[in-house]
């Protein structure tokens, strides 16, 4: 090691190099499923929801069964939502529902995740909150309902 200065990582550089490596892969490989997911998480976390959903959306073309990629396309769309909700709010605009059609995008995803997971109460209560987000009292209040018995053991 002597000579060689050592070089001090930032998190940050090598997020932007891996998301690099993502896109190069992506380039090479577009069927590599799990290359697709991992870019789409990063997406994600980077709350660039439409390039998010498209590569979900390409990882579930490849793969409709992949149920990390079908609930993260729901996450996706629920967290554009409530970004969506915000910037209308800051704006001024509460009238302005556009929001919810992200909101309403994400059910079907949610449901389907719902039916290979049926005790998991994350996915009830963010069902919960997506029809609340809608308006949809009793469907809200159905699936918070069922997110408790599955807490409380009475599922």
């Amino acid at each position: 090691q002597a000579g060689h200065p050592h070089r001090e990582w930032h998190p940050a550089e090598r997020n932007d190099e891996a998301r690099q490596l993502l896109v190069d892969r992506i380039k090479k490989y577009p069927d590599s499923k799990f290359d697709r997911y991992n870019f789409g998480v990063y997406l994600l976390k980077d709350g660039k929801f439409e390039e998010s959903v498209n590569e979900f959306k390409a990882v579930l073309k490849i793969d409709t069964a992949f149920s990390s990629a079908v609930y993260n396309l729901a996450a996706t769309y629920v967290n554009w939502g409530v970004s969506e909700q915000e910037r209308l709010k800051n704006a001024k605009k509460e009238d302005d529902k556009s929001y919810q059609e992200k909101f309403k995008f994400a059910i079907p995803y949610l449901e389907k995740v719902i039916l290979e997971k049926p005790n998991d109460i994350l996915i009830w209560e963010l069902l919960g909150q997506v029809y609340a987000n809608l308006g949809d009292v009793e469907k809200a209040n159905n699936a918070y309902k069922k997110a408790d018995e599955i807490r409380s053991g009475k599922n």
